[in-house]
């Protein structure tokens, strides 16, 4: 086969395998056309018409092998078949230390390359001079507790972090063992005038006066306590006041106060008249007498005489006492009742007692709360013209 037949045979192994295209051979190149394409097919003048795969199937030109896309040729084998392989990164010259061995580690594990846009895994060691948006609450570690919700928080709001020389705000809470420079005007709960007063030098007018220091020229002092002498002391007696001050106790309902003036060269003797009230620990009582009242007394098988019925109330304490006489008797109050009425009714339950003064038969009563009706029995029965005497105090409601 001459040069230029085998230049033809070489381009048809190295062309696709189907390939629809036709060339046309020129006389004289070695190979006669009827040996190779055989019979009927169109010629011009000396040349001769024929397609790729009826050149490669005469010349028994074995068919090429396509590579994928991701491999590489990387060897010619006899007959023109080339061989293919995958690319390792060992083959790739010029890389860094460490590239090669990242190049194999699939993406997002630890030690491969990070994409853009990917994420960071946790890298033992990193420079985040020019990074930027990471958030505080999740890209930062090893913040004290509430650290980071404070940092997402503007200056000067609520919740915030106070900065060197910034406002401090209305903090809910500080200790200021080691704080400077804070006004008096700054400092809540002050009586009145004590923040003014502590804003004057000691010893001046309007300052505290200190323990054991000069006490100036009081307008007004109360020595109550006070102890030791002094030029204008004697005695820890106070010198003649300037001006003549009254002196009394105060009155209260029911009761006149007295007093004089003092200025100090005489004794004085205040003094209260009238009556306390009984809300304010007196009796309230004036001196006035008792009162009568009506008791109706009764008794099982005779009939009683009212000889007097009083009573006296203070406050809501109520003391009374009444005298009867079995008109006709006798009186059966050993085993039934005597009765008769309060003046009021009771609060809680009380007791009284008295005494028959002819017959000396004891008695003893009993009352109820809310009740006005006195309950007695008698040690024996009461016979006619009997003398009773019973007394007793009670609450009132």
């Amino acid at each position: 086969m001459c040069n230029t037949a085998r230049l033809i045979t070489l381009l048809l192994a190295l062309l696709p395998a189907a390939a629809p295209a036709q060339i046309y051979l020129p006389p004289n190149v070695g190979l006669p056309p009827q040996s190779v394409i055989g019979n009927a097919l169109p010629q011009t003048g000396n040349a001769v018409a024929v397609t790729f795969t009826q050149l490669r199937t005469a010349m028994n030109i074995p068919v090429i092998k396509t590579c994928a896309s991701h491999q590489w040729f990387n060897s010619l084998a006899s007959g023109g078949v080339l061989g293919c392989t995958q690319p390792s990164v060992s083959d790739i010259a010029g890389l860094g230390t460490g590239a090669a061995a990242a190049l194999g580690v699939n993406v997002g594990s630890p030690g491969s390359f990070i994409v853009n846009g990917g994420a960071l895994g946790t890298p033992s060691s990193g420079s985040l001079v020019n990074a930027t948006g990471l958030p505080i609450s999740t890209g930062v570690s090893g913040l004290g507790s509430s650290v980071a919700t404070a940092l997402s928080i503007n200056i000067g709001s609520a919740g915030a972090p106070v900065l060197f020389n910034g406002a401090g705000g209305t903090p809910s809470s500080m200790t200021l063992t080691n704080a400077t420079g804070l006004p008096i005007a700054g400092i809540t709960g002050l009586g009145t005038g004590v923040g003014a007063a502590l804003a004057v030098n000691v010893g001046s007018a309007g300052a505290p006066v200190l323990l054991n220091g000069a006490a100036g020229t009081p307008s007004s002092i109360v020595l109550t306590n006070a102890t030791g002498t002094a030029a204008s002391l004697t005695a820890g007696n106070a010198t003649k006041l300037a001006t003549a001050r009254a002196i009394g106790i105060a009155g209260s309902t029911g009761l006149t106060a007295t007093g004089v003036n003092f200025d100090g060269t005489a004794a004085i003797n205040p003094a209260l008249t009238g009556t306390l009230v009984v809300a304010n620990g007196g009796t309230g009582d004036t001196g006035t007498a008792w009162s009568t009242y009506t008791p109706s007394p009764t008794c099982s098988g005779g009939t009683l005489t009212t000889n007097a019925a009083r009573s006296k109330t203070l406050g809501k304490t109520v003391f009374w006492q009444i005298e009867l006489t079995v008109a006709t008797g006798p009186c059966n109050t050993t085993s039934n009742q005597l009765t008769f009425n309060l003046p009021s009714t009771t609060q809680s339950a009380g007791s009284a007692s008295g005494w028959d003064n002819i017959g000396g038969a004891n008695i003893f009563c009993a009352v109820l709360p809310s009740s006005t009706t006195v309950t007695c029995r008698s040690s024996v029965n009461l016979a006619a013209t009997s003398h009773v005497v019973l007394s007793g105090v009670y609450e009132s409601q």
